[in-house]
């Protein structure tokens, strides 16, 4: 029996090196061997999860997460991969669910936060989006995924000028990265464009060749630079919006995240009649 634990080690080892061959099929059958041999090993079905994933067996990689849950509860990454197979197959509110239990887990992981970015997003709520990229932002700077979602959202949003900042700094972190590139053309081009139709009045003026109707041209020229003028304020308002929008939508995924579960629990125990200092661990 001492000889079985370092016998499934070698199996998961092995199925490793099949996942770094992109060896999928292999390495799943190797990690199932050694779930044969432990039903309980927590790498293993970690691993065979993620060879699923990688073949596109999203049921596959579902069961073992979801089993890695089970044998570890506290271990967030499960909860994080399993909620980006959810965001695979478009079960974006199940995304949600399972991430939000990641997070309750590890506030500090940027990939938990990524992913639920793409299930708000998905779910038409740009400003949960938002906050969620901007979290995942701030946790790991360097995440260039998360700039160039972020400005995505922007500039479905019609933020352009903030999606250019931040399909800029993604090309500052990544030159080769060609969604970035190509976000910055789109986002230049949505800004030119609001520029080009804000000053419509004043592309009159210069059409004029001094008619009898001049006085009215000079008219529409001073109406036509006060619009000129305008998209500029009207960018620097709305970011102030966003802004605030922003830190609003931040209070409640804190709420969301943690203090709802909290009252969930503390619901629970007066329902139960149980001593309210009691700690009861939920499973």
């Amino acid at each position: 029996m001492a000889a079985e634990p370092t016998q499934v080690e070698a199996l998961v080892k092995r199925a490793r090196k099949c996942v770094k061959r992109k060896d999928f099929t292999s390495a799943i059958e190797v990690y199932g061997e050694a779930l044969q041999i432990d039903a309980t090993h927590v790498g293993a079905h970690e691993g065979l999860a993620a060879a699923c994933f990688m073949a596109e067996d999203f049921e596959g990689a579902i069961e073992h997460f979801a089993e890695v849950t089970k044998l570890d509860p506290w271990k967030a990454s499960a909860y994080v991969n399993l909620g980006a197979v959810y965001n695979r197959l478009g079960e974006y509110s199940k995304a949600v669910e399972i991430l939000q239990k990641g997070i309750q887990k590890d506030r500090k992981s940027a990939e938990a936060f990524y992913n639920i970015g793409i299930a708000y997003r998905h779910m038409d709520e740009p400003s949960m989006a938002v906050s969620a990229y901007r979290e995942a932002i701030r946790l790991n700077p360097e995440m260039v995924e998360a700039h160039v979602n972020l400005a995505n959202v922007y500039l479905e949003i019609g933020n352009n000028q903030q999606a250019l900042v931040e399909y800029q700094t993604a090309l500052e972190l990544d030159p080769k990265f060609d969604r970035a590139r190509r976000g910055i053309k789109r986002a230049e081009s949505a800004i030119e464009k609001l520029r080009t139709d804000m000053s419509g009045f004043g592309r009159l003026v210069s059409e004029s060749d001094g008619s009898p109707d001049e006085q009215s041209a000079v008219s529409l020229a001073a109406g036509g630079a006060r619009v000129a003028n305008a998209p500029k304020e009207w960018e620097e308002i709305r970011e102030i919006v966003q802004k605030m929008i922003n830190h609003a939508d931040e209070v409640l995924m804190h709420l969301r995240t943690d203090l709802e579960p909290t009252l969930m629990a503390l619901n629970r125990t007066v329902a139960r009649g149980t001593d309210p200092e009691q700690k009861v661990v939920t499973r």
